[in-house]
């Protein structure tokens, strides 16, 4: 939820600090991945552990291929239709996170 949020505030950034606030609680949500990827190792059996890390670096692989192109269309819309284009890929990437953790939350 913190990748969101700062994506967020740096979306809608008035001026430089905000931007460099939301820039650091990015940086925080970022390293929640290998918060994440220890927690899991821990609760699986170690004959699976490859597998585990297997699914996770594959998964992360397909959202970055599929996520690149929808980032770069964005901003080409962005430019395009004169819109703040600095702002737009990073709304669009708040809203992708925050709706990811919302769909995550309601499986559990």
């Amino acid at each position: 939820m913190l990748s969101a949020t700062g994506s967020f505030l740096i979306s809608f950034a008035p001026n430089i600090a905000t931007l460099a606030a939301g820039t650091a609680v990015v940086a925080l949500g970022s390293s929640a991945t290998v918060t994440l990827r220890s927690f899991l190792a821990s609760n699986v059996d170690a004959s699976f552990s490859g597998r585990l890390f297997t699914m996770i670096s594959t998964t992360g692989t397909i959202g970055g291929l599929i996520g690149m192109p929808i980032m770069g269309a964005v901003y080409s819309w962005g430019v395009s239709n004169d819109i703040q284009v600095v702002a737009l890929p990073f709304l669009v990437s708040a809203v992708s996170a925050a709706g990811t953790q919302l769909t995550l939350a309601g499986n559990s």
